[in-house]
């Protein structure tokens, strides 16, 4: 098998006001390279620590500021006057994005072969025995952008000429004393060019290879006339080889390296220097589960499970340590169900509870550094997380008159299962504690569906959605993306003669306004300041229209 893997994307990492935008660049964005820069001209003293407050230990107000009131202009590059020069930025909302623009190649080839035995015994039992092996070798090229827009249906790029600005750099001497050097910006100063904030601010060049052998052993038994058993256990290693080419700050455009200008200042790739790591691990997983009727039409059922999660390939390829290879291992997963079966001729009904809990949770990705601003790939573990509820589904049919109607809902509560300590890994947000709720996660959610089938060959659907609300804070419900629901409408027909079928669905159908996610790049603490709110909508309403030949 072989699979050419490759997108675009362009991803908002922050909303802000434009002159918030400005004072965010100077103190934090540029601010934070500038300063490494005014050490190594001598500007600034070297053996000298920009403060940042007890973030970093130093001990003193944290530290980048602007002395006055910076002047600056804003520019469309893309929209031109008829003169041909770029236009004023002229958004009424006033906001812009710090975003990035990615460009992701990942081509992936891999062979698998699976055989499995199955076998029927007296008595009603069965048996099964699976083996499964594969290797997988995949190629990673990654080049992401860091960009400025504004904010509206269709964003444009933004250029920000800072014309006139101080720039305020508080820090510590090598003894410890509290020290600061004030450093005025060059008239008219460039901090980007063409929307971009930097040309390439992170580069990712790797292989690797990951073989997976895997047993799997499972059946079914009839234990009595009332009671079943199913048991499963699987075993699973994989061997994981990885090579990532280590990056440097290599400037473009005819720029010097460590120039006071940032955006062509590009992290690319190190001639001959690779990172090699390597890594097995293996893990097993395990289920049993009991069914009892109670009657030919009703039966209760228990179930207990260990799972577990193996890491993707890629997720070793942006590690730079062995102590971050080690942590990428399984992630594990603990499930318990309980509940009841009901089955007639014209409708059945299931309702369960349940219990879970992931541990081992490691989580990697792009975010930004609250004190420089900069994106960083940070690879860390996270608190445990359990959840427990009641789940209901339940479907029917009207005799002869074609309708019919299934549903399912989900009542859970997610909470920190553990908080753990150390230097590698993710903390329980500030005020959160073990058995506080788990920010982003729904307490309810469900759907109802109904359907008409016309003996003709038309039929019709309606299908309706709900999503609870989702608390976006780590301690309470302060901000929380709001409760939405959606509707989707079918029709269908079927012409039996010749195989055709033609359908039209429009999605969506009263365009609800549905927010998801939230601000994924700004997770670190102290990273959300802003009382702006990111979030992505659901999609809009749409018709869709298909048609089938069935051969």
């Amino acid at each position: 098998m072989q699979n050419q893997q490759e997108w675009n994307a362009i991803v908002p990492f922050d909303v802000m006001t434009d002159t918030a935008a400005v004072q965010q660049y100077l103190t934090s964005y540029w601010g934070s390279y500038a300063f490494n820069v005014l050490q190594k001209n001598g500007t600034i003293p070297g053996g000298r620590f920009i403060c940042n407050g007890a973030k970093t230990g130093t001990n003193c107000a944290a530290g980048t500021g602007v002395v006055g009131t910076p002047t600056f202009t804003l520019t469309y590059p893309n929209v031109l006057t008829a003169s041909g020069s770029p236009t004023l930025y002229n958004n009424s909302n006033g906001l812009l994005s710090p975003g990035g623009e990615w460009h992701v190649s990942k081509p992936i080839s891999a062979f698998q072969d699976q055989l499995t035995f199955n076998k029927a015994l007296e008595g009603g039992h069965n048996i099964s025995l699976g083996i499964y092996f594969a290797n997988y070798s995949q190629q990673n090229n990654w080049y992401f952008t860091d960009i400025l827009t504004d904010v509206q249906d269709n964003p444009h790029f933004v250029d920000l000429t800072v014309n006139s600005a101080t720039v305020i750099f508080r820090d510590t001497t090598a003894a410890g004393a509290k020290d600061s050097t004030t450093f005025t910006l060059p008239a008219s100063f460039a901090a980007t060019k063409n929307g971009f904030r930097r040309f390439t601010s992170n580069y990712v060049n790797g292989t690797g290879q990951t073989t997976v052998f895997s047993a799997v052993l499972g059946g079914s038994f009839k234990l009595s006339e009332k009671v079943r058993a199913d048991l499963g256990v699987r075993y699973e290693n994989d061997d994981y080889v990885q090579t990532s080419q280590t990056t440097t700050t290599t400037p473009v455009n005819g720029d010097t390296l460590n120039s006071l200008t940032l955006f062509d200042q590009d992290i690319w790739g190190q001639n001959a220097s690779y990172r090699h790591f390597s890594r097995s691990i293996g893990d097993w997983a395990a289920s049993i589960g009991l069914n009892y009727a109670l009657t030919d039409q009703t039966s209760v059922y228990a179930l207990g499970s260990r799972a577990y999660k193996m890491p993707a390939l890629d997720e070793f390829l942006n590690a730079s340590a062995q102590q971050q290879v080690n942590l990428l291992g399984s992630r594990r997963n603990w499930t318990g169900e309980i509940g009841v079966k009901h089955a007639s001729r014209n409708f059945g009904v299931t309702l369960d509870g349940f219990y879970t809990i992931l541990k081992d949770i490691v989580s990697q990705g792009l975010v930004l550094d609250p004190i420089t601003g900069q994106s960083i790939w940070i690879i860390q573990a996270n608190p445990s997380v359990s959840s427990y509820g009641l789940e209901l589904e339940g479907s029917g049919h009207l005799p002869n008159s074609g309708f019919g109607a299934v549903t399912n809902w989900t009542f859970l509560r997610a909470v920190y299962a553990s908080c753990p300590t150390g230097a590698n890994a993710q903390q329980c947000p500030t005020g959160a504690d073990v058995g506080t709720i788990l920010s982003g996660v729904p307490p309810i959610v469900g759907n109802l569906a109904v359907t008409y089938g016309a003996r003709s060959g038309a039929s019709f659907d309606a299908d309706f959605h709900f999503v609870d609300r989702r608390c976006t804070s780590a301690i309470g419900c302060d901000n929380k993306l709001p409760t939405y629901t959606y509707l989707n409408l079918g029709a269908q027909y079927v012409i039996p003669s010749n195989g055709i079928t033609i359908r039209a669905d429009l999605l969506n159908a009263y365009q609800s306004i549905g927010l998801e996610e939230g601000n994924p790049r700004l997770s670190l603490v102290g990273g959300f300041t802003s009382a702006l709110f990111l979030a992505r909508p659901i999609l809009p309403r749409a018709l869709m229209v298909s048609m089938g030949y069935k051969f």
